[in-house]
């Protein structure tokens, strides 16, 4: 079998998120509660993500998430 590594990019990238979800899950927590939210966004709902996040930084002034973006959409990146 001949797997090439562009082809199975996005798959990849995909197993190490879940792995990291499932790493945040069992971490220790502070005073053994555990109130983590992880979640993995792909495809077409990440815009959706950023344009509610935007919305927010408009509605509340939370700036984090404005520069958060930028930073994300300035990568171009693509799997």
């Amino acid at each position: 079998m001949i797997i090439n590594e562009r082809e199975s990019r996005h798959e990849q990238v995909l197993h190490v998120a879940r792995q990291m979800m499932t790493a945040a899950r069992t971490a220790p927590k502070g005073k053994g509660i555990d109130v983590v939210e992880a979640i993995l966004v792909t495809d077409e709902d990440i815009q959706t993500l950023s344009e509610k996040m935007v919305a927010m930084v408009e509605e509340h002034g939370m700036k984090f998430f404005c520069v958060t973006r930028k930073i994300f959409f300035r990568q171009n990146v693509s799997y």
